[in-house]
């Protein structure tokens, strides 16, 4: 990779190219069977990742509008009691 010329990712791609068709079958399929199982276990981490920011998400949408409620259901509540307490001491 320090090659002059080689920094480009189109050069990087050629030399990868090259050097897996160098490759015997046998050394070549395993090489594929690996790129896949790299490719398999990022794909998970990404889903485990964006499962978890979904899950977090929901659970602070969850939270927000409970904390909206408990506070409707308090303002709600003192306003009928206020008007109980105002009726009652008329």
């Amino acid at each position: 990779l320090l090659r002059k010329g080689s920094l480009n990712f189109g050069n990087v791609r050629n030399d990868a190219q090259q050097k897996l068709e160098a490759q015997s079958p046998l050394a070549r399929s395993n090489q594929v069977e690996g790129n896949y199982l790299l490719l398999a276990v990022n794909y998970e981490a990404k889903l485990v990742n964006s499962a978890c920011l979904l899950c977090s998400m929901w659970c602070i949408t969850t939270i927000h509008f409970l904390a909206m409620y408990v506070c409707i259901y308090v303002r709600v509540y003192g306003f009928f009691l206020n008007a109980r307490l105002l009726l009652l001491f008329r």
